[in-house]
């Protein structure tokens, strides 16, 4: 985009009206944010936000299989 400096911009997404259908439901990956410290568990709800939106949910986490979780590189998003 013309004007536009790279360096002032940690993240963006441009989109059109209609892109993002909603929704009820979704899985996804979650991280936990280092600063939350009350143990967070399934049937938890919690506040959430997908860009500029926030609404409350209630969580089902699934887990890593056991003996996996060294092989699961969460940080490596692709």
């Amino acid at each position: 985009m013309t004007g536009l400096d790279s360096k002032l911009v940690e993240r963006a997404i441009v989109t059109y009206p209609g892109m993002f259908p909603n929704f009820e439901t979704a899985i996804v990956r979650v991280k936990r944010v280092i600063y939350f410290k009350p143990e967070i568990k399934t049937k938890s709800k919690l506040h959430m936000t997908l860009g500029h939106q926030t609404v409350m949910g209630t969580c089902q986490f699934f887990s890593v299989p056991c003996g996996e979780e060294e092989k699961a590189d969460f940080n490596n998003e692709e």
